[in-house]
């Protein structure tokens, strides 16, 4: 049993960028070792949180994507069968949340990690309701049938039970003293956001970092007529 955190900024002074950063966390280990707001919060926070995640033999990542301002358009919306009408940036935000949770998985499958049950919790975002059914789906659905389809044609054993259960927003905490190990997994997923560039130096054990753009890019501008394969 994993929890899996994440949580996401828009870099004020970047029209276009997006970054993504979570991590996983075996759910017996973390109950064994509490974490505390207070440690963590130790400067250089990076650093803290990287002894955080050795001690806990936990993984974390952070993703980002550049994206054209004419793609990524505020005012746009989007649709699909499932989903008649959705904002262009929430479009934007389930598309890279989406390819934040398949990176964390495929890093286990890299370090030869089972996976099993993994509960993920977020910063809370406020979806239409079909909007956020259909993501829950695609995390549900389409990216664990990947994660397994993928591993057997590795010939791994790997992944075999992957299921994902939970899917929760958690709320902030009001004070450092009553944060929960929720609030605090994803107030971890908010500093290594804010903490994205520093994440590219390799000087972090247990934090990778991804560009995901043309991923994302690709996705979206199927919203505006162009195929995925289109350059």
């Amino acid at each position: 049993m994993h929890y899996l955190f994440f949580d996401e900024s828009y870099p004020r002074n970047s029209p276009g960028k997006v970054v993504f950063a979570g991590w996983a966390v075996e759910q017996d280990r973390l109950n064994r070792r509490p974490m505390r707001l207070q440690e963590l919060s130790r400067t250089p926070v990076l650093g803290s949180i990287d002894r955080m995640l050795e001690d806990l033999q936990a993984w974390a990542v952070v993703t980002r994507a550049n994206l054209d301002p004419r793609l990524f358009r505020s005012t746009d919306i989007d649709g699909t069968d499932d989903v008649a009408r959705m904002s262009r940036t929430d479009n934007v935000w389930a598309t890279c949340s989406t390819f934040l949770v398949s990176t964390l998985i495929s890093g286990f499958y890299a370090r030869s990690e089972d996976l099993a049950t993994v509960d993920v919790y977020h910063d809370p975002k406020s979806l239409k309701p079909a909007h956020d059914d259909a993501r829950r789906q695609v995390l549900r659905g389409l990216v664990v049938q990947n994660a397994k389809e993928f591993s057997t044609a590795g010939k791994s054993n790997l992944f075999k039970k992957l299921n994902i259960r939970r899917i929760e927003s958690v709320a902030k905490p009001s004070d450092s003293l009553s944060a929960d190990k929720f609030q605090i997994g994803v107030w971890i997923s908010d500093k290594l956001c804010s903490s994205a560039d520093a994440a590219d130096v390799g000087q972090f054990s247990r934090i990778r970092s991804y560009d995901m753009s043309e991923e994302v890019r690709r996705t979206i501008q199927q919203f505006d007529g162009k195929r995925f394969e289109d350059d």
